[in-house]
């Protein structure tokens, strides 16, 4: 992330920075996004850039953790208020609080896709550098969002309790990841913000039950 330097500039001076670096990522995806424009458009010399960042990819860096910071006050009343919820329940309440933060964000959101649809991301090295970090300073963990649910739900037998945790938490991160996608395109293309809601629930039950047609509640 960030070199020292760039956390002694003033908060003001910070924020245009990352400003600049969140438009273009968000216009141009980061593929195609461009140093230059971004010290242009802050109002800084190149070389200062790199007094700050190591590249392109650091200054993405940072601007993610901006943008888990916004999310993480959609998705914090979840976690913290959920402490009744199971893990079904869960998934569903922290896919609703992620597209709610699309909407009301949508050029961070922007920018957040582009990780997925960037050809020269490397993406699981990406992931593996910077994650924890975004983590720490948001003062969360994985197991902690998902500790209290999974419990729950192994109490009532909701879920198998052969599986371990980290067999659990990565399912369950892939599978809202695939929930927050299809909910987010059907609601796109029907301009409604309650139009996914059919197909989340859809989506759960399948998650909670499977596909047979015998495998029904109760």
């Amino acid at each position: 992330m960030a070199k020292q330097t760039f956390f002694n500039l003033p908060q003001v001076k910070q924020d245009t920075i990352l400003n600049a670096a969140m438009h273009e990522f968000g216009e141009a995806g980061y593929d195609l996004s461009s140093i230059q424009k971004i010290v242009k458009a802050c109002g800084i010399p190149r070389g200062s850039f790199y007094q700050y960042f190591e590249d392109k990819e650091d200054v993405f860096a940072e601007v993610m953790f901006v943008i888990s910071e916004r999310k993480m006050v959609y998705m914090k009343p979840v976690i913290e208020g959920g402490q009744e919820l199971g893990m079904f329940d869960l998934l569903k309440e922290l896919v609703k609080a992620g597209v709610a933060f699309g909407i009301n964000d949508p050029l961070a959101f922007r920018v957040g896709k582009t990780i997925t649809a960037s050809k020269t991301l490397d993406l699981n090295s990406f992931i593996k550098k910077y994650k924890q970090k975004i983590y720490d300073r948001n003062q969360i963990t994985e197991e902690a969002i998902y500790a209290s649910a999974m419990k729950n739900s192994l109490e009532r037998g909701e879920i198998d309790s052969r599986f371990s945790m980290p067999t659990i938490m990565t399912y369950a991160n892939k599978t809202m990841e695939a929930m927050a996608e299809m909910y987010w395109s059907f609601m796109a293309n029907e301009g409604d913000p309650h139009a996914g809601d059919n197909i989340l629930d859809e989506m759960i039950h399948v998650l909670r039950y499977g596909l047979s047609s015998t495998n029904k509640p109760g």
